[in-house]
C-alpha cells in the first residue's frame, strides 16, 4: 500500500482530509470535525460512509483522532515520525479530499495530489509554541 492510500475523506462539520493510522483509527484536523461528536470516513475503494467518533481532540493543535465503527481499509499501522533535517526533501507527496474538489451533479469528492519539496525549517518551526 502506498502512503497516498491511507488518504480518507473525512465529513464532519466540514469535508477533510484525513490519514488511516490503522485499519481503524484516522488522524485529521481539528476543525474539519470541530465540536460534533460523530463524523463520516470515505475512500474510492470503500462502498459507502464509514461512521467515525472522535476518539480525542485538541483544538489548539488543530488535530483530532478519530475511530471508525468499522476497518476501514485493511491497512497495518502506520509508521510515524519526525522529519529532522537540514537538507530540502524532493518529491515529498501531498494528498487529499479539498472540500472545493467536487465534480458532478451527485458532488462526488475528488483527491487532489502533489509532488513538492519539504523546505528545512518548516516542520520545527511548526511545532514551537
Amino acid at each position: 500500500m502506498q502512503p497516498a492510500d491511507r488518504t480518507v475523506v473525512v465529513s464532519g462539520a466540514l469535508q477533510g482530509s484525513g490519514v488511516l493510522l490503522t485499519d481503524r483509527l484516522v488522524l485529521t484536523c481539528a476543525h474539519v470535525v470541530r465540536g460534533s461528536s460523530g463524523c463520516h470516513l470515505g475512500h474510492p475503494d470503500v462502498a459507502g460512509p464509514v461512521p467515525a467518533t472522535v476518539a480525542w481532540i485538541d483544538h489548539d493543535l488543530d488535530v483530532a483522532l478519530l475511530q471508525a465503527a468499522s476497518p476501514v481499509l485493511p491497512v497495518g499501522p502506520a509508521r510515524l515520525g519526525l522529519v529532522d533535517t537540514r537538507q530540502a526533501l524532493d518529491s515529498c507527496e501531498i494528498t487529499g479530499f479539498p472540500r472545493i474538489q467536487r465534480y458532478g451533479a451527485e458532488k462526488h469528492a475528488e483527491a487532489d495530489q502533489y509532488t513538492a519539496t519539504v523546505l528545512p525549517m518548516a516542520v520545527p518551526l511548526c511545532s514551537v509554541r
